[in-house]
């Protein structure tokens, strides 16, 4: 039977879509360890990948996104837009970073760390999604300043953004080397605080 609403074709094409997106990053990750997250090129990984550079930045604009297993970015725009109307902002950040956090592994966590190579690799990926995560900013600005009938630019609005990216970045790091329990217990004071100093 001919498929005449498209509906298939659109399955299909999105099936494609996340397989070349997962390829993708399968490749960057195999060459960030095998020669260093700095040392690798995305000219490099997209000729690995055998996709244009054009279609690399299309799934991911920038370097450190390859270094990420989530997509940040749908992910708080996913937690705002199910939010209630009488909901917090900083409730839906809250969840949207809290479910972050059980996917928030850069590469294998098997892997040893006891060679250089490998630490100097991962340390450098770290410090490239810190560099991606203060971008979100600009990201987190939009979305409450829609909500809070707000400029993107206004002086409240960048401070708070500013604010949640700093808890973020912390609870992010805490995770990484005091674990799980300190990252979530600074997630969630962090942003209580938050939501008490920019009561609009």
């Amino acid at each position: 039977m001919v498929d005449v609403t498209g509906t298939g074709t659109v399955g299909l094409r999105e099936r494609k879509k996340a397989r070349t997106r997962a390829e993708i990053r399968q490749h960057a990750l195999r060459l960030f360890l095998a020669q260093g997250y700095e040392a690798t090129t995305v000219q490099q990984i997209a000729d690995a990948a055998e996709v244009s550079l054009s279609t690399l930045f299309r799934y991911y604009p920038t370097k450190a996104r390859l270094a990420l297993p989530y997509d940040l970015e749908s992910l708080v725009r996913d937690a705002f837009d199910s939010l209630g109307p009488d909901a917090s902002v900083f409730a839906a950040i809250h969840a949207a970073m809290r479910t972050s956090f059980d996917e928030l592994v850069i590469v294998d966590d098997g892997l040893s760390g006891d060679d250089a190579r490998l630490a100097a690799t991962l340390a450098q990926a770290r410090e490239a999604v810190h560099g991606e995560m203060t971008g979100a900013v600009g990201l987190f600005a939009e979305l409450i300043g829609r909500r809070w009938g707000r400029d993107p630019h206004d002086t409240t609005v960048q401070a708070a953004s500013g604010g949640i990216v700093g808890v973020g970045i912390a609870a992010w790091t805490a995770d990484r080397d005091l674990g799980r329990d300190a990252a979530l217990r600074i997630l969630e004071v962090g942003l209580k605080g938050l939501e008490q100093a920019f009561r609009p």
